[in-house]
């Protein structure tokens, strides 16, 4: 499946390379966040070998931050660009964990992303594996979900 590192590394090497900003990694969460408020969350679903899902949940000020850095830009609210660029980083995400999971011998396909903004509850699959690390960048602390619960044909 996917490690606590190999999560770490595929967000350190996304924000080193397309995003041009440091990201600090911290020790991943005992239990997971499910309410949100005030927050951009964009996120990928995982099918074949595995249902699950690829999330990035960040506070709208860090969404926008992270956007900025992105797209070069400035963003005084969350608008439809800093929901695209939280897709695009979403998608980015799911891209390396497919990868990693095909050169197990596992067949994974990856969603379109979707993106929710504003105060909600998200929990997609209880009974599902799961990981969920908190990053830092200069605006603030973000977080990536992974969830994958398996198909029976591993």
């Amino acid at each position: 499946m996917i490690s606590e590192q190999q999560l770490v590394e595929a967000t350190q090497e996304i924000f080193d390379t397309m995003i041009m900003a440091s990201v600090t990694a911290h020790p991943s969460l005992e239990e997971k966040v499910t309410n949100f408020e005030e927050t951009v969350s964009s996120v990928v679903g995982l099918a074949g070998d595995f249902q699950g899902l690829v999330g990035v949940h960040c506070g709208e000020d860090v969404a926008r931050s992270i956007a900025g850095e992105f797209l070069e830009s400035e963003f005084d609210e969350v608008n439809e660009e800093v929901k695209d660029a939280l897709c695009e980083l979403a998608n980015m995400l799911a891209g390396s964990i497919k990868t990693n999971l095909t050169q197990q011998d596992y067949n994974v396909q990856i969603s379109i992303p979707s993106v929710i903004h504003g105060d909600y509850t998200m929990i997609i699959y209880s009974q599902a594996e799961w990981l969920m690390i908190p990053f830092e960048v200069d605006s603030g602390r973000f977080l990536v979900e992974v969830q994958l619960k398996g198909n029976g044909s591993e």
